[in-house]
């Protein structure tokens, strides 16, 4: 078929000369904006719409559509887009002809035509045209390649010269004279979108001003740092504590302003801070005694209406900022880093960091380290997700070095027990979808790397041909093809550590060989430096899931193919301190007095009874019941604790003699099975919702 530009049904309509559209083969629509901010606007609506695809002669299940790349930036390379990535294997597998585009800009904004060049080919190799409402570029010809050149050098002007050139220095200039520029807002702060007021200028039109519900809360913080004698744990507690710290912004703040306030987590209410790492950076942050700080450099020390007293700022900055305010080094802080890091950093650091992960969503495990008398101890922290955010405090701990013996235990088994003939071919024959991506992306390197050769012998040609006698077209050159060599070298770089992920498969067979071998001489052959290579190649996920407050299940999924996901049963190790909810609270002040500890066991059932007396004495409840002993539940373990124990026969005695992490059950290629505690009281209470009572 020819591409007729005269046809009155298809519209709008390219100028071009004939190029046949290979309508035999389906085509790819490539839409691209910039931002996130732009996804939902005119622009992407009309890059996403198919009707000029089928004004061209193809039918609508013959046309391609991946937006994936809408919020990308057109200067990314081809490879770090994933729908231009995977739209490349399509022209590579030969499953598109062509490539449908708004216009050139939507494909690059590239500044020295290395990526371009590459696409076109690519193009170029398989045959693929290029489809744009004001043209149809076909790179078997040549003036086509250089008109397609010279848009990619539009699209890139237009950034250089009206985006950098212009409204960036506008921008700069603005935010050097102390007016917001755009960005991230200070908590405490709005800017003044008032130009005139009773009809004259408004000076502090477009800088910060106070935005007092905020600005309070602020100068809080700075306070009760100072009182807390500057512990900035004791002050992330504090904030816990509360539903929300910063209230809903009212009607006066224009909606267009919320987004820029990144440093809070939203939260039903108000806001929140989540970390003490973005506390600390309130503390340190200069613009609330009236600092201005641009692209960081101090422009002005009274830029605006400070919100925050000299006295109490100081006293923060001093003790948290590596630099004073003055910009000479804090000796203090910087000496008391080093004294933190001998102190605090865990000889033996956690093995499955990179692999671990909760069975509840809700849930985030993360590897954390603790001080204690003996010396700094690594553990796996359960850290509740809440309203959105991580908080600060781990609910639940299990010790890292000696779960991780277990499990790396159970790795050794697996690679020691012998292997029959089927097990080996379903592990030579099953590859695990990392090594199918690596494959992948090594056939998308060996297509890159053949159009860069290609374009360097191109460049090559024109120079050998000596028709570059214009200064500046051999200028171009030069500039081409020292690019295009980058380009080559890291394409060469990056195969080689593909390469690298492809040969894991390999690496795991030696392994595999080698246990078979050397079996109960493990220790003497494979060392500890060895240990996280080996968590690497074999370990997919570890998934823990808490059963109750002293033992939790997990479930190990391996990569080797032939080996089916195993389940244990844990104990936890260490006497478990749930944070007690507000509902167990109430429960216990109700019915201590009068219920017995087995009725009050049933009522609150991830709670023994010295937990639950010791929550009396911390909190002084003047609460107190006859101390007679009682048959049944022992004192010191809840009556979920004791579900499990009675299921898997451990006795109290047992139990109190373990003073670490200790696998109870072992279930190889399958689910382990036990029967839940069912819940005796109707308060629908979330397991193990973390939540800090007053007082506590």
């Amino acid at each position: 078929m020819q591409y007729n530009a005269n046809s009155p049904r298809r519209r709008p309509q390219p100028v071009t000369s004939s190029v046949e559209l290979p309508l035999d083969y389906p085509c790819q629509i490539y839409p691209r904006v910039s931002t996130p901010e732009q996804k939902n606007n005119v622009s992407t609506e009309m890059q996403k719409d198919k009707s000029f695809a089928i004004s061209c002669g193809w039918t609508e299940e013959h046309i391609i559509l991946d937006d994936r790349d809408l919020g990308v930036s057109g200067q990314l390379r081809m490879e770090e887009r994933l729908a231009f990535n995977d739209m490349l294997r399509r022209i590579a597998n030969g499953h598109i002809k062509a490539v449908v585009a708004v216009n050139v800009d939507r494909l690059f904004r590239n500044k020295w035509g290395d990526e371009s060049g590459k696409f076109m080919e690519i193009c170029f190799r398989y045959g693929v045209i290029v489809i744009t409402p004001d043209f149809v570029y076909d790179f078997r010809i040549s003036w086509h390649i250089e008109r397609f050149k010279r848009r990619c050098e539009e699209a890139w002007n237009y950034l250089e010269y009206h985006v950098y050139g212009r409204l960036h220095p506008a921008q700069d200039e603005r935010g050097y004279a102390g007016f917001w520029a755009g960005g991230h807002l200070p908590l405490g702060y709005i800017v003044d979108t008032r130009e005139k007021i009773e009809g004259k200028r408004n000076p502090t039109y477009h800088r910060y001003i106070p935005y007092w519900p905020h600005a309070e809360v602020i100068a809080w913080l700075f306070r009760r740092f100072k009182q807390l004698n500057g512990v900035v744990r004791a002050l992330v507690r504090e904030i816990e504590s509360k539903p929300f710290l910063f209230p809903d912004f009212d009607e006066t703040v224009a909606p267009s302003l919320l987004s820029s306030f990144s440093q809070c987590t939203k939260v039903p209410g108000g806001y929140t801070i989540v970390s003490n790492i973005g506390l600390r950076k309130i503390l340190k942050n200069r613009v609330y005694i009236g600092y201005w700080e641009y692209k960081g450099e101090l422009v002005s020390t009274q830029n605006h209406e400070p919100i925050v007293t000299l006295d109490d700022f100081t006293y923060a900055y001093h003790r948290l900022s590596q630099i004073n305010l003055d910009g000479t080094p804090n000796e203090a802080v910087l000496e008391n880093g080093k004294h933190y890091i001998k102190r605090h950093f865990a000889d033996r650091p956690a093995l499955l960091k990179e692999c671990i992960a909760s069975e509840d969503p809700a849930i985030k495990i993360y590897a954390r380290e603790r001080m204690k008398n003996d010396g700094v101890h690594t553990f796996y922290g359960f850290f509740p997700n809440a309203s959105g955010r991580v908080r600060a405090n781990s609910s639940y701990r299990i010790p890292a070095q000696e779960f991780d013996r277990l499990i790396l235990a159970k790795l050794r088994e697996h690679m020691c027990t012998p292997q029959t003939a089927s097990d080996f071919q379903n592990f030579t024959a099953v590859e695990s979808e990392v090594v199918k991506e690596a494959s992948a992306t090594l056939r998308d390197i060996e297509r890159d790397m053949t159009a860069i050769k290609s374009l360097i012998e191109r460049i090559l040609a024109q120079i050998r041909s000596g028709k570059l006698t214009d200064p500046d077209l051999a200028e171009a050159a030069n500039e081409s093809y020292t690019k295009a060599k980058a380009e080559l070298q890291r394409l060469e770089e990056r195969k080689t550590q593909t390469t690298v992920i492809a040969q894991e498969d390999e690496e795991r067979r030696t392994y595999h060989a080698l246990m078979q071998e050397v079996g109960e001489a493990w220790e003497e052959i494979v060392l500890p430096e060895e240990h996280p290579r080996l968590v690497h190649l074999f370990i997919k996920t570890v998934t823990l899931a808490i059963v109750s407050p002293l033992f939790f299940k997990a479930t190990i999924q391996w990569h080797d193919p032939t080996w089916e996901a195993d389940s244990g049963l844990f104990y936890k190790g260490t006497y478990a301190r749930l944070s007690w909810t507000q509902e167990e609270a109430d429960i216990l002040v109700q019915h201590y007095p009068s219920a017995t500890r087995q009725e009050l066991m049933k009522l609150l059932p991830r709670r023994s009874g010295k937990a639950m007396k010791d929550y009396v004495g911390e909190h002084h409840l003047p609460l107190t019941r006859q101390g007679k002993k009682e048959d049944g539940v022992p004192y010191y373990v809840s009556l979920e604790d004791w579900n499990v124990m009675e299921q898997f026969g451990i006795s109290e005695e047992t139990l109190l003699c373990w003073d670490n992490v200790k696998l109870i059950a072992w279930a190889c290629g399958r689910s382990l099975s036990y029967q839940p505690l069912a819940a005796p009281h109707p308060t629908k209470m979330r397991p193990y919702t973390y939540l800090c009572v007053p007082g506590r």
